[in-house]
């Protein structure tokens, strides 16, 4: 229920004089305020203030400034990419992903025939090229001094193939062996059959030498003989006492053995250079022959040791048909799951993420804010996928700055690679893992509001009023 009153008995007390006045006597309306003056003033007053407050807070107050990029959480040894530089067929399986390999476990076999096929021929190769350097040592060490040669110390089966000290065993190892000590037993052979073929000719030689100087000697004595005799008898042939017939016939006999005797001289030098000669070519052939046995033997010991290397490289081809874990972790992204599929050579098989070494997160900064990243600064890391039960932010530290940029090939963008190590001390609901997704939070300092505020006037100013 509404109640309602005259105006004329409604009594206004004057707080001044303390008369009761009626509404309508309108003596109060006078004494109200109605000047705003007071009030504007005192709401500019409030806002300066409050304006001169936040200015002060803009300049003297620090606010942090932090450089923002998205990351992703790798391990810290990095996934171990499994290849194979050859490829192959898959023989065996015996992972998959998401398996936990130990060190050294066994990931997948690759066909080892081709592998085996390969060492096979490079060894077979390598018994040849052993049992040729046997003869070919053998034929230099040769003695060549006497007429007779003496016997083939090395001649059949019984001397094992060994390079390096170690025996070299292959399949047609004897039969190799046999072939090559035949060979060397025909050229052993032929050279001993001209040595003594040149040999014997230089004793025949000599031993006709050897007549002639005899020969010689004896006609030589006539040849004295006959003179003294002449000598002797000249003065009785003028007495005579003896004819002069008999006399000049003792001449002639003398003339005679003379001339015999410059034969034997003349055939005597004749004999003698012959010796020389046959010694000469003796000489050359066991010359000729060391020099083509020389350049054998270092052809085969070329030969032979890049052999060998092919031997090692093959050796370590079929080693790795194996393809092992090199560290401990876990198996991902297996490329191949079917026995008898192909591997193709360099591609990548696999990868296992290290279980130990820990992880970091590899942040891509833009180029134009790299200039404000160094290692040793702290960062705030947020994991996308601990958002919802772990809202902090993990602590961490800039380890590494790459010294130049990259860029993204999906999108084109350039990027600069940062690493950043997490707090392991601090605890997470889930436990973090690799692949994971962050937003990092590089803290680069603090400057004032005011600061940040003025910067695009100061930038624009510094780029304003230029032709170009």
């Amino acid at each position: 229920m509404q109640l309602t009153f005259p105006a004329e008995t409604l009594l206004f007390k004057d707080r001044n004089t303390g008369h009761r006045d009626t509404a309508g006597g309108g003596t109060w309306q006078k004494r109200v305020r109605t000047d705003e003056t007071d009030i504007v003033r005192y709401g500019y007053r409030l806002v300066g203030g409050t304006l001169c407050v936040f200015l002060v807070w803009s300049v003297v107050f620090p606010i942090s400034s932090a450089v923002v990029a998205p990351g992703t959480l790798v391990s810290n040894g990095r996934n171990q990419v499994l290849q194979h530089p050859a490829g192959g067929v898959v023989e065996e399986i015996t992972a998959s992903n998401g398996s936990f390999l130990k060190k050294g476990d066994v990931i997948l076999r690759i066909d080892t025939t081709p592998a085996k096929s390969e060492l096979a021929k490079h060894e077979s190769r390598q018994a040849l090229l052993v049992a040729q350097k046997l003869r070919y040592t053998k034929m230099r060490d040769v003695d060549t001094s006497s007429t007779k040669m003496g016997g083939l110390a090395l001649r059949g089966v019984s001397t094992p193939l060994q390079e390096d000290g170690a025996q070299v065993r292959v399949d047609n190892g004897p039969e190799i062996l046999t072939e090559q000590m035949a060979a060397f037993d025909a050229e052993y052979r032929q050279l001993e059959s001209e040595i003594s073929a040149l040999k014997n000719r230089e004793a025949g030689l000599r031993d006709e030498l050897l007549s002639l100087q005899n020969q010689k000697s004896v006609k030589s004595q006539k040849v004295s003989l006959l003179e003294e005799e002449i000598e002797r008898t000249a003065p009785l042939v003028k007495q005579g006492y003896i004819s002069r017939t008999r006399h000049n016939d003792r001449k002639a006999s003398l003339f005679e053995e003379k001339s015999r005797v410059l034969e034997v001289e003349a055939r005597v030098s004749t004999l003698k250079a012959q010796i020389a000669e046959t010694r000469d070519r003796l000489n050359t052939l066991i010359s000729e022959r060391r020099a083509e046995n020389a350049e054998e033997l270092s052809s085969v010991l070329a030969e032979l040791a890049a052999v060998n290397e092919q031997i090692n490289v093959a050796k370590a081809a079929l080693n790795q048909t194996t393809i092992r874990s090199p560290v401990d972790g876990t198996l991902v992204d297996l490329a191949t799951n079917t026995v008898g599929g192909v591997i193709e050579p360099g591609e990548p098989i696999g990868e296992v993420v290290p279980s130990e070494g820990g992880i970091i997160v590899e942040a891509r900064v833009n180029p134009t804010n790299i200039g404000d990243i160094k290692p040793g600064q702290t960062t705030k890391i947020v994991i996308s996928a601990l958002q919802h039960v772990h809202p902090d932010p993990l602590a961490g530290v800039v380890t590494y700055v790459a010294a130049d940029s990259r860029t993204d090939e999906l999108t084109g963008q350039p990027y600069v690679e940062v690493h950043i190590e997490l707090d392991s001390d601090e605890e997470t609901p889930i436990p973090i893992r690799p692949g994971m997704l962050s937003e990092v939070y590089v803290n680069t300092g603090s400057r004032s509001l005011f600061a940040y505020l003025v910067q695009p006037l100061t930038e624009s100013f510094s780029s304003a009023f230029r032709e170009r």
